[in-house]
Protein backbone atom coordinates (compact mmCIF):
# COMPACT_ATOMS: atom_id res chain seq x y z
CA UNK A 1 0.00 0.00 0.00
CA UNK A 2 1.16 3.29 -1.03
CA UNK A 3 0.68 6.90 0.93
CA UNK A 4 2.40 9.64 3.38
CA UNK A 5 4.70 8.18 5.92
CA UNK A 6 2.91 8.96 9.28
CA UNK A 7 6.59 10.13 10.72
CA UNK A 8 9.15 11.34 8.18
CA UNK A 9 5.75 12.56 6.22
CA UNK A 10 7.26 11.44 2.85
CA UNK A 11 4.80 11.51 -0.03
CA UNK A 12 4.00 8.77 -1.74
CA UNK A 13 6.06 6.06 -0.39
CA UNK A 14 5.17 2.41 0.15
CA UNK A 15 3.82 1.48 3.48
CA UNK A 16 4.54 -1.01 5.97
CA UNK A 17 1.78 -2.86 8.62
CA UNK A 18 2.45 -1.11 11.46
CA UNK A 19 1.66 -1.93 14.60
CA UNK A 20 0.77 0.30 17.81
CA UNK A 21 2.34 -1.42 20.19
CA UNK A 22 5.40 -4.45 18.85
CA UNK A 23 3.82 -7.49 17.74
CA UNK A 24 6.23 -9.58 18.94
CA UNK A 25 5.00 -8.41 23.07
CA UNK A 26 1.91 -10.27 22.37
CA UNK A 27 4.24 -13.54 22.09
CA UNK A 28 4.78 -13.14 25.36
CA UNK A 29 1.92 -13.67 26.84
CA UNK A 30 0.42 -16.31 24.82
CA UNK A 31 -0.74 -19.23 27.31
CA UNK A 32 0.50 -22.47 25.88
CA UNK A 33 -1.46 -24.44 28.80
CA UNK A 34 -4.21 -24.20 26.74
CA UNK A 35 -5.74 -25.41 22.96
CA UNK A 36 -6.28 -21.72 21.88
CA UNK A 37 -3.59 -19.90 23.95
CA UNK A 38 -4.20 -15.94 22.42
CA UNK A 39 -4.43 -13.67 25.35
CA UNK A 40 -7.08 -12.41 26.72
CA UNK A 41 -8.30 -8.58 25.02
CA UNK A 42 -10.08 -6.27 27.47
CA UNK A 43 -11.82 -3.54 26.02
CA UNK A 44 -15.40 -2.18 24.60
CA UNK A 45 -17.16 -3.37 27.84
CA UNK A 46 -16.26 -7.26 27.61
CA UNK A 47 -13.36 -9.56 28.14
CA UNK A 48 -12.71 -12.12 25.42
CA UNK A 49 -9.66 -14.29 23.91
CA UNK A 50 -8.24 -12.75 20.74
CA UNK A 51 -5.26 -12.64 18.45
CA UNK A 52 -6.25 -9.49 17.30
CA UNK A 53 -3.53 -6.50 17.80
CA UNK A 54 -3.80 -2.72 16.37
CA UNK A 55 -2.23 -2.56 13.31
CA UNK A 56 -2.71 -0.41 10.11
CA UNK A 57 -0.69 0.43 7.01
CA UNK A 58 1.23 3.94 8.73
CA UNK A 59 4.88 3.97 8.46
CA UNK A 60 7.31 3.65 5.96
CA UNK A 61 10.13 0.31 6.22
CA UNK A 62 12.61 3.20 6.96
CA UNK A 63 10.63 4.59 9.86
CA UNK A 64 10.06 1.31 11.12
CA UNK A 65 13.75 0.38 11.24
CA UNK A 66 14.71 4.14 12.75
CA UNK A 67 11.95 2.41 15.42
CA UNK A 68 13.69 -0.84 15.85
CA UNK A 69 17.11 -0.15 15.84
CA UNK A 70 16.36 2.93 18.18
CA UNK A 71 14.30 1.59 21.07
CA UNK A 72 12.10 -1.50 19.93
CA UNK A 73 14.90 -4.30 20.03
CA UNK A 74 16.81 -3.61 22.89
CA UNK A 75 13.64 -2.94 25.03
CA UNK A 76 11.66 -6.06 24.21
CA UNK A 77 14.80 -8.35 24.25
CA UNK A 78 15.84 -6.96 28.22
CA UNK A 79 11.97 -6.84 29.44
CA UNK A 80 10.35 -9.76 31.03
CA UNK A 81 10.52 -13.02 29.36
CA UNK A 82 8.84 -15.34 31.90
CA UNK A 83 9.68 -16.04 35.86
CA UNK A 84 13.19 -17.05 35.59
CA UNK A 85 14.00 -13.95 32.73
CA UNK A 86 13.92 -10.73 33.14
CA UNK A 87 17.85 -9.20 31.86
CA UNK A 88 16.84 -5.49 32.73
CA UNK A 89 15.45 -6.22 36.51
CA UNK A 90 18.73 -8.30 36.55
CA UNK A 91 20.42 -5.55 35.73
CA UNK A 92 19.33 -2.89 38.23
CA UNK A 93 19.13 -5.23 40.99
CA UNK A 94 22.99 -5.97 40.15
CA UNK A 95 24.22 -2.32 40.96
CA UNK A 96 23.47 -0.58 43.97
CA UNK A 97 20.30 1.77 44.36
CA UNK A 98 20.34 5.27 45.05
CA UNK A 99 20.93 6.73 48.87
CA UNK A 100 17.48 7.27 49.99
CA UNK A 101 15.77 4.39 48.30
CA UNK A 102 13.55 1.89 50.32
CA UNK A 103 12.39 -1.85 50.76
CA UNK A 104 9.23 -1.07 48.37
CA UNK A 105 11.12 2.00 46.56
CA UNK A 106 14.64 1.39 44.91
CA UNK A 107 15.74 4.31 42.47
CA UNK A 108 18.78 3.34 40.31
CA UNK A 109 21.32 5.30 37.88
CA UNK A 110 20.35 3.68 34.63
CA UNK A 111 22.84 5.68 32.94
CA UNK A 112 25.72 4.12 35.36
CA UNK A 113 24.94 0.89 34.88
CA UNK A 114 26.41 -2.36 32.35
CA UNK A 115 23.23 -3.65 30.63
CA UNK A 116 21.03 -0.45 30.44
CA UNK A 117 20.32 1.87 27.80
CA UNK A 118 17.98 4.90 29.11
CA UNK A 119 18.01 5.91 25.40
CA UNK A 120 16.79 3.41 24.14
CA UNK A 121 14.02 2.65 27.16
CA UNK A 122 13.19 6.14 26.70
CA UNK A 123 13.13 6.32 22.67
CA UNK A 124 10.72 3.35 22.67
CA UNK A 125 8.75 4.71 25.08
CA UNK A 126 8.28 8.02 23.16
CA UNK A 127 7.85 6.06 19.92
CA UNK A 128 4.31 4.33 21.48
CA UNK A 129 3.04 7.02 22.92
CA UNK A 130 3.48 9.54 19.92
CA UNK A 131 2.28 6.70 17.77
CA UNK A 132 -1.24 6.50 20.12
CA UNK A 133 -1.45 10.89 19.42
CA UNK A 134 -0.35 10.62 15.56
CA UNK A 135 -3.74 8.63 14.95
CA UNK A 136 -6.57 6.76 16.00
CA UNK A 137 -6.20 2.87 16.16
CA UNK A 138 -8.58 -0.23 16.19
CA UNK A 139 -8.27 -3.92 17.45
CA UNK A 140 -10.62 -6.41 16.47
CA UNK A 141 -13.87 -4.20 16.38
CA UNK A 142 -13.14 -2.11 18.88
CA UNK A 143 -12.19 1.71 18.16
CA UNK A 144 -8.75 3.33 20.12
CA UNK A 145 -8.99 7.08 20.01
CA UNK A 146 -6.08 9.34 19.33
CA UNK A 147 -4.30 10.36 22.46
CA UNK A 148 -5.10 14.40 23.24
CA UNK A 149 -1.02 15.27 22.88
CA UNK A 150 -2.21 18.56 21.38
CA UNK A 151 1.30 20.24 20.75
CA UNK A 152 3.30 17.92 21.97
CA UNK A 153 2.42 15.37 19.23
CA UNK A 154 4.49 16.98 16.43
CA UNK A 155 7.38 17.93 19.16
CA UNK A 156 7.65 14.61 19.46
CA UNK A 157 7.76 13.38 16.26
CA UNK A 158 10.50 15.98 15.34
CA UNK A 159 12.63 14.13 18.35
CA UNK A 160 11.89 10.70 16.97
CA UNK A 161 13.30 11.51 13.71
CA UNK A 162 16.46 13.89 15.94
CA UNK A 163 15.05 16.51 14.55
CA UNK A 164 14.36 18.23 17.55
CA UNK A 165 15.15 17.81 21.08
CA UNK A 166 13.35 16.13 24.04
CA UNK A 167 10.02 17.71 24.18
CA UNK A 168 9.91 20.67 26.95
CA UNK A 169 7.44 20.44 30.22
CA UNK A 170 7.40 16.94 29.79
CA UNK A 171 8.78 14.30 32.02
CA UNK A 172 8.32 10.02 31.38
CA UNK A 173 9.04 7.90 34.50
CA UNK A 174 9.98 4.34 33.45
CA UNK A 175 9.13 1.66 36.00
CA UNK A 176 10.40 -1.92 36.20
CA UNK A 177 8.34 -5.06 38.01
CA UNK A 178 9.39 -5.64 41.11
CA UNK A 179 9.21 -9.03 41.58
CA UNK A 180 9.08 -11.94 38.89
CA UNK A 181 5.32 -13.49 39.45
CA UNK A 182 3.74 -13.40 36.01
CA UNK A 183 0.42 -11.60 37.85
CA UNK A 184 2.76 -8.69 38.26
CA UNK A 185 4.40 -8.63 34.80
CA UNK A 186 2.55 -10.34 32.24
CA UNK A 187 0.30 -7.86 30.12
CA UNK A 188 0.16 -5.44 27.82
CA UNK A 189 -1.69 -2.07 28.20
CA UNK A 190 -1.87 0.16 24.99
CA UNK A 191 -1.70 3.66 25.70
CA UNK A 192 -4.21 5.37 27.83
CA UNK A 193 -4.95 8.80 29.48
CA UNK A 194 -5.43 7.74 33.62
CA UNK A 195 -5.68 11.23 34.68
CA UNK A 196 -8.38 13.35 35.83
CA UNK A 197 -9.65 17.00 36.58
CA UNK A 198 -7.40 18.54 33.74
CA UNK A 199 -4.31 16.73 34.29
CA UNK A 200 -2.10 15.19 30.83
CA UNK A 201 -0.87 11.55 32.40
CA UNK A 202 -0.68 8.87 30.06
CA UNK A 203 0.51 4.87 31.18
CA UNK A 204 1.33 2.22 28.83
CA UNK A 205 2.67 -1.41 29.74
CA UNK A 206 4.69 -3.99 28.15
CA UNK A 207 5.80 -7.29 30.50
CA UNK A 208 7.67 -6.09 33.24
CA UNK A 209 7.79 -2.02 32.36
CA UNK A 210 5.58 0.46 33.28
CA UNK A 211 5.74 3.92 31.36
CA UNK A 212 4.21 6.90 32.44
CA UNK A 213 4.60 9.95 30.76
CA UNK A 214 3.42 13.61 32.19
CA UNK A 215 2.60 16.13 30.13
CA UNK A 216 2.21 20.21 30.83
CA UNK A 217 3.77 22.87 32.89
CA UNK A 218 2.43 22.11 36.24
CA UNK A 219 4.75 18.54 36.17
CA UNK A 220 8.09 20.62 35.07
CA UNK A 221 9.22 20.66 38.69
CA UNK A 222 9.52 16.47 38.42
CA UNK A 223 12.22 16.77 35.74
CA UNK A 224 14.65 16.12 38.06
CA UNK A 225 13.01 12.23 38.43
CA UNK A 226 12.33 12.15 34.73
CA UNK A 227 14.03 8.87 33.23
CA UNK A 228 15.06 10.61 30.00
CA UNK A 229 15.79 14.07 31.28
CA UNK A 230 17.61 13.72 34.62
CA UNK A 231 21.19 13.06 35.80
CA UNK A 232 21.87 9.81 35.85
CA UNK A 233 18.83 8.40 34.33
CA UNK A 234 16.77 7.34 36.83
CA UNK A 235 15.00 3.83 36.71
CA UNK A 236 12.48 2.83 39.12
CA UNK A 237 11.70 -0.54 40.68
CA UNK A 238 8.23 0.33 43.26
CA UNK A 239 6.12 -2.35 44.68
CA UNK A 240 3.62 0.19 44.90
CA UNK A 241 3.58 0.87 41.28
CA UNK A 242 3.38 -3.18 40.67
CA UNK A 243 -0.20 -2.93 42.97
CA UNK A 244 -1.59 0.06 41.89
CA UNK A 245 -1.52 -1.73 37.72
CA UNK A 246 -2.64 -5.05 39.32
CA UNK A 247 -5.56 -3.30 40.79
CA UNK A 248 -6.71 -1.54 37.71
CA UNK A 249 -6.24 -3.94 35.14
CA UNK A 250 -8.75 -6.27 38.20
CA UNK A 251 -11.20 -3.47 38.07
CA UNK A 252 -11.02 -3.28 34.25
CA UNK A 253 -11.12 -7.19 33.75
CA UNK A 254 -13.89 -7.13 36.63
CA UNK A 255 -16.28 -4.62 35.17
CA UNK A 256 -16.04 -6.36 31.53
CA UNK A 257 -18.44 -9.40 31.15
CA UNK A 258 -16.38 -12.08 30.09
CA UNK A 259 -17.70 -13.31 26.19
CA UNK A 260 -17.19 -15.93 23.85
CA UNK A 261 -14.33 -19.12 24.72
CA UNK A 262 -13.36 -17.17 27.67
CA UNK A 263 -16.86 -16.93 29.30
CA UNK A 264 -16.67 -21.62 28.77
CA UNK A 265 -13.15 -21.50 29.98
CA UNK A 266 -13.67 -19.31 33.37
CA UNK A 267 -16.71 -19.22 35.76
CA UNK A 268 -17.63 -17.80 39.22
CA UNK A 269 -16.68 -14.72 40.45
CA UNK A 270 -13.19 -15.43 41.46
CA UNK A 271 -11.97 -16.38 37.86
CA UNK A 272 -9.57 -14.74 36.08
CA UNK A 273 -7.96 -15.73 32.42
CA UNK A 274 -4.45 -15.76 34.11
CA UNK A 275 -5.39 -17.68 36.86
CA UNK A 276 -3.74 -15.74 39.71
CA UNK A 277 -4.01 -16.35 43.43
CA UNK A 278 -8.02 -16.22 44.35
CA UNK A 279 -6.76 -14.79 47.85
CA UNK A 280 -5.29 -11.52 46.16
CA UNK A 281 -8.14 -11.46 43.46
CA UNK A 282 -10.57 -11.49 47.01
CA UNK A 283 -8.43 -8.77 48.57
CA UNK A 284 -7.69 -6.42 45.42
CA UNK A 285 -10.98 -6.92 43.53
CA UNK A 286 -13.83 -4.74 44.02
CA UNK A 287 -17.23 -5.75 45.43
CA UNK A 288 -18.95 -8.04 43.09
CA UNK A 289 -22.00 -5.90 41.56
CA UNK A 290 -25.34 -7.00 42.39
CA UNK A 291 -27.48 -7.79 38.88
Amino acid sequence: MHGDCGLCQKRGVELLDSHYVPRSLYKLIRDPRFSNPHPVLIGGGASRISSRQASDYFLCADCEDRFSKRGETSVLANCWRDEKTFKLREALLASKPLAGSTADTKIYLGGYIPGVDPDKLAYFGASVFWRGAARAWKIDQLEVPRLPFNRYEELFRLFLLDKGPWPDKVVMYVFVGAGMESMRNNVVEIPAKISTNGSYIYRFRIPGITYLLLLGERFTKYRSMCTYHAKGRPIYIMDANDQWNFQDAMREYADSPRTGVLKDRFEGPDATPLNWPDEVLRRLLPPQRKK
